[in-house]
């Protein structure tokens, strides 16, 4: 529950339509969405903005069932997450420090890196949502037949059974995604193997990171936090990463593992950081109006770079279309 917002003057009508052709309008809902009609053009010279408060971190479902390149995406200006069957992509976009105006970006900062996870004799496995947020995202992208509405959002994705007696699971924790393989009681770890396609350079660092150089930026995976649970206490496991590189440029990563108990369960817990701005990046967000309704919900109006795509082929790296789009959010 936000704190009572500020009376700030009132949302212009202009913010709450624009050309249908030119602009995406991403509605981000904490209940049941307005509807917005399109219907009038920008005014010709921006409205000072105010500082946006942030907008979750979570993972978007992918509203089309028969995309298995991206059942869920997480993402915004720094970069981006699409999870698909026993495969995930990592996108790293172009900084770009510059003020930016409402309308189409520079082609030098739309450009993005894109880097390709694969997992070395994985079964197939389609990623499930869990932990389920309140928070909703409806799109309204200029033809009717394009809206969706109620898009469910998850603050973690699992990956059940990606080896056997072996799930991996993404999930946002203060910021961050962290990646954790769980391995169950009996089943062996020394399968998991995670091969890197499409990274310029990559190296373990002398405090034990992972680090994958695009030309945007650094991929870094944190030295791995390994450990069980026994009898109520914790114990940590020695790890680390091993790497090789392949003839073909991409590079097979595993995990060092010390001594540990295989009749208990052990975790294997890393963490994902994009230096390029990070994921989820809020320096690119502003808000144009704030009003508040008689049953005390907040209405918070404005521009985004943050808004919801996924690919459709193996060569798109589609996650923004380097446009600034209208957002209403409802905080209630």
């Amino acid at each position: 529950m936000l704190a009572p917002a500020p009376r700030i003057p009132h949302i212009p009508p202009w913010l709450l339509s624009a050309t249908a052709a030119a602009l995406l309008l991403s509605l981000l809902a904490y209940s049941t969405p307005a509807i917005v009609t399109p219907t009038m053009a920008l005014p010709p010279a921006p409205i000072t903005a105010h500082t946006v408060p942030p907008l979750p971190l979570l993972f978007t479902a992918n509203p089309d069932p028969q995309n298995h390149l991206a059942r869920f995406a997480l993402g915004g200006s720094g970069g981006a997450l699409h999870l698909g069957d026993s495969a995930v992509r990592i996108s790293v976009n172009a900084p770009s420090d510059a003020p930016r105006q409402p309308g189409p970006m520079p082609q030098s900062a739309v450009g993005r890196h894109t880097i390709a996870l694969s997992f070395t004799g994985a079964n197939t496995v389609q990623p499930v949502g869990i932990d389920p947020s309140t928070t909703t995202v409806s799109s309204f992208r200029e033809t009717p037949d394009q809206w969706r509405r109620n898009i469910p959002n998850f603050t973690a994705v699992k990956y059940p059974q990606l080896w056997n007696g072996i799930d991996l699971e993404y999930r946002v924790v203060d910021g961050q995604v962290k990646y954790a393989f769980t391995v169950a009681a009996g089943a062996d770890p020394t399968p998991i193997e995670l091969v890197y396609h499409g990274a310029d350079d990559a190296r373990i660092t002398a405090d034990g990171a992972l680090e994958l150089v695009t030309r945007h930026g650094i991929v870094r995976d944190t030295a791995p936090v390994s450990f069980q649970v026994i009898d109520g206490t914790t114990r940590d496991v020695a790890s680390r990463f091993t790497m090789v590189r392949h003839d073909d440029g991409s590079v097979a990563v595993r995990f060092a593992l010390g001594a540990y108990d295989p009749r208990s369960p052990l975790v294997i817990d890393p963490a994902i950081i994009l230096s390029s701005g990070f994921i989820g990046g809020t320096g690119d967000d502003s808000v144009f109006g704030i009003e508040q309704d008689q049953a005390g919900n907040t209405y918070i109006a404005g521009m985004t770079y943050q808004v919801q795509g996924f690919p459709q082929s193996p060569n798109d790296t589609y996650f923004t279309s380097g446009e600034r789009y209208i957002f209403v959010a409802k905080y209630s």
